[in-house]
């Protein structure tokens, strides 16, 4: 039974419906050399970047992964045409024994939460979704402390910064100069206010976004939360946002 085979079998014990076999898919392998805060050196097969997930107060869990094997299976980050960064560092799903699909097992564990990050192959995104999930009802890891944000409970008068999820009900959409604005109260000096720039409105649309559909929609949106009029957070992505069922509200 080949190494691959035996994570995927791991990770599916925790991870119903996920299927992370790596038969005839484009693969790197190797070992680990060195780690930082966010990549991985290895030994041939340059640096593995691990940037899509966040963990709290830098508590990165990638120094236990110095010295081990891997494999990195990129087959539905070509298909995206997201298998490197920016800075040709490579992406993919990491495996590493006895982890399995390493991004995942942080996500189960409370140990990461995916950043939001994008280009990202959706399947890939929905499992993280899925095992952050899992954690975030069990308030496992991070979640012990961290917790989603509720939109309308935010405004001006709170100290709330850094990375956050935050969901709530779209109430308006509107333009000013080059950025749309999707506000989440009906005041946008003081309430909690999610923005889009032109330069990534292609992002968006090349997803089939209608902007002026998202009014009323209820969503769950992260990322790096700062105030600009009230509690502000720039979408660059969109992976960072999920959709809700708005019956469920």
């Amino acid at each position: 039974m080949g190494f691959v085979h035996q994570v995927s079998i791991g990770v599916a014990i925790w991870i119903a419906g996920v299927s992370v076999s790596c038969a005839g898919e484009a693969l790197q392998e190797g070992k680990i050399s060195e780690v930082s805060t966010f990549s991985l050196q290895t030994e041939k097969s340059g640096r593995i970047s691990l940037e899509e997930m966040y963990w709290p107060e830098n508590a990165s869990p990638l120094k236990v992964l110095k010295g081990k094997a891997f494999q990195l299976e990129q087959e539905n980050f070509v298909e995206k045409g997201a298998a490197t960064n920016k800075y040709g560092d490579q992406r993919g799903k990491l495996f590493v024994h006895p982890f399995g699909w390493v991004q995942a097992y942080w996500a189960q564990q409370g140990l990461a939460l995916y950043n939001g990050l994008g280009p990202y192959p959706r399947s890939v995104r929905e499992a993280l979704l899925s095992a952050e999930r899992e954690a975030r009802e069990s308030r496992r890891g991070l979640w012990f402390r961290f917790q989603v944000l509720q939109a309308a409970d935010l405004d001006a008068r709170q100290g709330v910064d850094g990375f956050q999820v935050v969901e709530g009900r779209i109430l308006s959409v509107k333009k000013s100069g080059s950025r749309l604005y999707l506000n989440f109260g009906k005041n946008w000096r003081t309430d909690f206010t999610a923005s889009i720039s032109t330069e990534n409105k292609r992002r968006f649309r090349e997803m089939g976004w209608n902007f002026d559909a998202l009014v009323n929609t209820w969503v769950r949106v992260r990322g790096n939360m700062r105030f600009y009029n009230g509690p502000f957070m720039e979408l660059n992505f969109p992976e960072q946002v999920e959709f809700l069922d708005v019956k469920s509200k």
